[in-house]
């Protein structure tokens, strides 16, 4: 079973599904947090930071916010039913200066918790400190240092030491590398799940570099990279998957055979500069911009009448490519008003 990226997931939460059934806005599950838009890395098709390949209108490679936030915004998010924190970044969620205090609160409330880094800043102190995580995602999109310089922007190589020490030091955490599709890096994907394997991860996820201009720069390598896919696929076993095979690709196509985007009811999004936007594809986005942290409390934002002004006039349409469309599709079915047939199983 692969749990960890299931469409089905949202399933679980049957008293918001109810909720929506009924018309009401629930809270959200989850949380992702951008702590700061500073990073050390300069990656090739970063969307925040190459001007030719700048998706967000509403991004500033400097923002970060301030500890008591932070903070305050964990325990608002709290008092809405959030049950779980992701930590991230349009940069590098580790630098930011108070990332222990940031963390020991989260786990003072009691809830779950998650990191998306590019793992080069981990030592062990840092290590230690996520050792209760769900689950780290290492981005690294390579097998060679001589790739990882080029597609990641960084001076150094695959930082291997530190996926090394991060298993060792979270043992029961879900450790999985990300690899980030391109025509720079698409040759060494079976070796980098070779390279995943060996380091002690638990998963490697695979997915597409998109472009907002709508093509698809990965075309005239398919046929390779699935055979590349394919042979990673034969790595697996019980303690080791492969994430994101065609169905990232499937993503770019922007088929949405639902009525309403339901998944954005489940999944907070804030970003580094304090703004709180309808998903994560979203983020960046001025259009998409619910409301922000720095000027009002979150509940007022998530339940206000500005989002629920923004859900009314929603055009699916106009959303980009994304890969909720299966949770989505789930979601529409189970809020269906008496949809046929439930009982002949």
């Amino acid at each position: 079973m692969q749990e960890e990226y299931s469409p089905f997931k949202a399933a679980h939460h049957t008293d918001r599904i109810k909720q929506l059934k009924k018309g009401e806005l629930p809270g959200p599950v989850q949380m992702q947090i951008d702590l700061t838009n500073v990073c050390n890395h300069d990656c090739l098709y970063c969307t925040h930071r190459n001007p030719n390949k700048r998706s967000g209108t509403d991004f500033d490679e400097k923002s970060m916010i301030t500890t008591d936030r932070i903070i305050s915004l964990i325990s608002e998010a709290k008092e809405v039913g959030v049950k779980a924190i992701l930590l991230l970044g349009g940069g590098e969620p580790l630098i930011h200066p108070k990332i222990e205090e940031i963390v020991k609160h989260i786990e003072d409330l009691g809830l779950e918790f998650a990191l998306v880094s590019n793992g080069s800043l981990f030592n062990e102190e840092k290590a230690a400190l996520f050792k209760n995580a769900s689950w780290i995602r290492i981005s690294i999109d390579a097998a060679t240092d001589k790739t990882y310089k080029l597609v990641q922007g960084s001076k150094h190589g695959i930082p291997k030491d530190k996926i090394t020490l991060i298993r060792q030091v979270c043992k029961d955490t879900v450790l999985g590398i990300s690899f980030l599709t391109k025509p720079e890096n698409f040759h060494e994907a079976y070796d980098a799940a070779i390279m995943a394997k060996e380091l002690g991860a638990d998963n490697i996820r695979f997915s597409i570099v998109q472009t907002m201009d709508g093509k698809d720069i990965m075309l005239p390598f398919y046929e390779e990279y699935f055979k590349l896919l394919k042979q990673a696929k034969s790595l697996e076993d019980k303690n080791f998957k492969i994430f994101g095979l065609t169905e990232r690709k499937i993503a770019l196509e922007n088929n949405k055979d639902y009525e309403k985007c339901l998944f954005q009811h489940f999944v907070a999004v804030v970003g580094a500069n304090g703004n709180v936007y309808s998903c994560c594809w979203t983020k960046n986005l001025t259009p998409h911009i619910l409301g922000s942290i720095n000027e009002q409390n979150f509940k007022d934002i998530w339940f206000g009448e500005k989002r629920k002004k923004y859900l009314r006039s929603q055009n699916l349409k106009h959303c980009p490519p994304c890969w909720f469309d299966k949770n989505n599709e789930l979601l529409n079915y189970l809020v269906k008003d008496k949809p046929r047939h439930v009982n002949f199983v």
